[in-house]
C-alpha cells in the first residue's frame, strides 16, 4: 500500500509543480506590460487553471504524505523529512496566499479599482512558492530517493 501512496504523492506533486512553473513564467513574462484588460483576462486564465490543477495537488499533498507516515512509521527516522515537511508546509501557506492575491486582484480590477503593486506581490508569493517546490524536489532527489523514485514508476509502468 505504501507504493500507493508514494507514487500519488509523486502524481501530485507533479501536478502542482509543472503547472506552476508554466503560469508563474506566463505571469512574469506577459504581466507587466500588458494592458488592463489583458491583464483581468491573463490573471481570470491563471486563476482558472490553478484551480483545477494546483490547489487539488496542494490540498491532497498533505493528506497522502499523512497516510505513507501511517503506513510505514520508519520514515520519520530519516531526518531530512522534518526538514521537508516544514518546506511543504511553507510552501502551501504561501500558496494559498497567492490565490488570496489573486482573488483580491481580479475583484479589484473588475469593479475599477486600483491595483498598484499587488501584481508584483502576487508574482513574488508564486516565485517564492516555486523555489519552496524545487527544493523540495531537490530534498528528494539528493536523498537516495531518485533512484526510488524511478524504480516505483517504472515499476507501475511495466
Amino acid at each position: 500500500m505504501y507504493n500507493v501512496y508514494f507514487l500519488t504523492h509523486f502524481a501530485l506533486m507533479l501536478l502542482w509543480v509543472v503547472p506552476a512553473f508554466y503560469l508563474n513564467y506566463r505571469l512574469l513574462k506577459k504581466y507587466p506590460n500588458a494592458a488592463p484588460e489583458e491583464k483581468l483576462t491573463m490573471l481570470k486564465s491563471v486563476q482558472s487553471i490553478s484551480d483545477k490543477t494546483e490547489l487539488p495537488a496542494s490540498s491532497f499533498i498533505p493528506l497522502v504524505g499523512v497516510l505513507m507516515i501511517l503506513n510505514d512509521t520508519s520514515v520519520l527516522q530519516i531526518g531530512i523529512i522534518h526538514f521537508k515537511t516544514l518546506l511543504a508546509l511553507i510552501a502551501i501557506g504561501l500558496y494559498h496566499m497567492s490565490r488570496g492575491r489573486l482573488k483580491r486582484i481580479i475583484t479589484s480590477m473588475e469593479g475599477s479599482g486600483a491595483v498598484v503593486g499587488q501584481g508584483r506581490q502576487l508574482i513574488l508569493l508564486r516565485v517564492i512558492t516555486l523555489v519552496l517546490l524545487a527544493a523540495i524536489v531537490l530534498l528528494i532527489f539528493t536523498l537516495n530517493g531518485y533512484f526510488r523514485t524511478v524504480f516505483v514508476v517504472g515499476s507501475w509502468i511495466s
